[in-house]
C-alpha cells in the first residue's frame, strides 16, 4: 500500500494539522516546525494541543504560542489524551468543563477533536450549541447533530497527521511529522495556498 502523500501529489491549497501537541519535548516538534517554515513562508497550521498533557496543564506554553506563533492555529484535543477512547462516553457536564476552562485560556480557536475520533453524542451537541467546528471521521456523519460545523477526513485539501512518529508497519499511518518529511515527502510547495481550519468551511 502506497503512502498516503507523495512528493509527486502536490497540492495546491492545503489545510495543515498535526496532533498531539504538547509542552513536553518530544511532543511539541518545533524544530520540524520551524524547518518547514523556513523552507515555506507561506506555510500555516492548526495545531490540535492536549490542554492537560501528562495531566499537568499547557496553558504556559500555549499561550507563549499563541503569543508568538501568528502562522499557528491552536485546537483542543481532548483533555488529557491518557488514551485514544478519552472522550468516547463523555456526559454533558464532561464536555462543558473541559471547554470553558479551555476557552477561559483564550489561546484556542472554537475547534475539537476527540482523541482517537472517539466522540460521545453529548460532546457532538454541546460542541454545536457552543458554535464549534469538529474535526471528525467521514463515518461518523449519521451521528452529528444538523447543524453542526464538520472539518472532515475526506477534505480534500486535509494534509494530516502527528507531532510524534506513528509507528507502524503500515506507511499509511506513518505520518509524524519527521516522517512526513524524511519518509513520504511534503505534499506541498513554494506555491501552494495554505488555509487554516477555521477559514475553510
Amino acid at each position: 500500500m502506497k503512502p498516503e502523500f507523495t512528493k509527486s501529489e502536490l497540492l495546491k491549497d492545503a489545510v495543515v494539522d498535526f496532533d498531539d501537541f504538547a509542552g513536553e519535548y518530544d511532543h511539541n516538534g518545533l524544530q520540524y516546525l520551524f524547518w518547514i517554515k523556513s523552507k515555506f513562508p507561506k506555510f500555516k497550521c492548526t495545531l490540535f494541543a492536549i490542554p492537560f498533557f501528562g495531566c499537568k496543564s499547557q496553558r504556559n506554553f500555549l499561550e507563549l504560542i499563541k503569543r508568538d506563533l501568528k502562522w499557528v492555529h491552536l485546537a483542543i484535543h481532548g483533555e488529557k489524551h491518557l488514551h485514544p477512547r478519552e472522550a468516547k462516553h463523555w456526559n454533558r457536564k464532561k464536555i462543558e468543563q473541559v471547554l470553558n476552562e479551555c476557552e477561559n485560556w483564550g489561546v484556542f480557536e472554537k475547534i475539537f477533536k476527540a482523541p482517537g475520533w472517539q466522540i460521545s453524542d453529548q460532546t457532538y451537541q454541546v460542541l454545536k450549541e457552543k458554535e464549534y467546528i469538529v474535526a471528525d471521521q467521514h463515518y461518523n456523519k449519521e451521528r452529528r447533530p444538523e447543524g453542526l460545523k464538520v472539518y472532515c477526513t475526506c477534505h480534500p485539501w486535509m494534509v494530516h497527521g502527528h507531532i510524534q512518529d506513528i509507528k507502524n508497519r503500515n506507511p499509511l499511518y506513518r505520518n509524524g511529522l519527521r516522517q512526513f518529511i524524511e519518509e513520504h515527502g511534503l505534499p506541498f510547495d513554494h506555491t501552494t495556498v495554505f488555509h487554516f481550519i477555521k477559514d475553510v468551511l
